[in-house]
C-alpha cells in the first residue's frame, strides 16, 4: 500500500513538472505572438481590432433589446406551458416535467441578467467614446431597467409556480435573503444538489478566472490595456477563494 502511494506520488510530480514545462514554453509562445500583435497594430493605424471594436460596441444596444426580447418569450411561454400542466400534478411523471421546464426560465433569467449588465455597461463605454450618439443614453436606461423588470417579473412567477408545486419552500424573490429562506425550506436531497452545483460553479469559475487572466496578460502586452482588467479579475478570482475556503473551515 506503502509503495503504491510512493508510486502515484512519483506520477503526479512527473505531472506537475510536464505541465509546468508545457506552460512556460506556451507562455513564451504567447508573448512572442502578443509582440508581433503588437508590432502590427502600431505598424497600422486603421486596424482590425480597432474595427471590431467599435462595432461591437455600436451594436450592444440594439443586441441588448433583441437578446431581451428572444429571452422573454422563451421564458414566459415555457412558464405559460409547466402552468397548464399543474393540474395534473399528482402523476410522478408531469411533477418531474413541470420541475424540469421550471429550470429553463430561471436559467434563462439568470443568464440575461449576466449578459444585460455587460451590455449596458459596453453601450455607456460606446457613448463616453462618442462611437455611440449620447442622444440616446435616456433611452438606454430605460431599456436596462424594462430588461430588470421582465427578468424579475419572471423569476417571481417561477417561483410562485414552484411553491404551488411545494408549499413548503418559502421566501419570495422580493426578500433581500430569499437565498437563505430557500436553502432553509430544502431537504437534505435538495441542499447537496445546491451545494454540489455551488461547487461545480466555484471550479469552472476559478478556470474561468485563470483563462482570463492569460488572455488580459497577452492583451495588456499587445494592445495596451493596462492593469485595470487584470486586477478586476484577479480581485474576483481571490473573493472565490477566500469565501471557498473560510465556509469549509466553519463547516469543517
Amino acid at each position: 500500500m506503502g509503495k503504491s502511494n510512493v508510486e502515484n506520488e512519483k506520477r503526479s510530480i512527473i505531472i506537475f513538472t510536464i505541465v509546468v514545462i508545457v506552460s512556460g514554453i506556451a507562455g513564451f509562445i504567447v508573448g512572442g505572438l502578443a509582440n508581433i500583435v503588437k508590432f502590427m497594430n502600431e505598424a497600422n493605424s486603421m486596424n482590425i481590432v480597432d474595427a471590431i471594436y467599435k462595432s461591437a460596441l455600436s451594436s450592444a444596444p440594439y443586441i441588448m433589446i433583441i437578446a431581451n426580447v428572444l429571452a422573454f418569450i422563451i421564458s414566459f411561454l415555457v412558464y405559460l406551458y409547466a402552468k397548464k400542466m399543474v393540474p395534473k400534478v399528482d402523476d410522478e411523471e408531469v411533477y418531474e416535467k413541470i420541475e424540469s421546464m421550471l429550470n429553463i426560465p430561471l436559467f434563462i433569467t439568470s443568464v440575461m441578467m449576466a449578459v444585460d449588465y455587460f451590455l449596458f455597461g459596453a453601450t455607456f463605454v460606446g457613448f463616453n467614446q462618442n462611437i455611440i450618439s449620447s442622444d440616446f443614453e435616456l433611452v438606454t436606461v430605460g431599456v436596462f431597467i424594462a430588461c430588470l423588470v421582465w427578468i424579475t417579473a419572471v423569476q417571481n412567477m417561477t417561483v410562485k409556480l414552484e411553491k404551488v408545486l411545494n408549499p413548503e419552500k418559502r421566501g419570495t424573490v422580493f426578500d433581500l435573503d430569499f437565498a437563505k429562506k430557500w436553502e432553509e425550506s430544502c431537504d437534505e436531497a435538495e441542499k447537496y444538489a445546491i451545494y454540489k452545483s455551488g461547487y461545480t460553479a466555484y471550479k469552472v469559475g476559478t478556470g474561468a478566472c485563470m483563462a482570463l487572466w492569460l488572455i488580459l496578460i497577452v492583451t495588456s502586452l499587445s494592445l495596451g490595456t493596462g492593469l485595470m482588467p487584470i486586477l478586476c479579475v484577479s480581485t474576483i478570482w481571490l473573493s472565490m477563494i477566500i469565501a471557498y475556503h473560510v465556509m469549509a473551515a466553519k463547516l469543517s
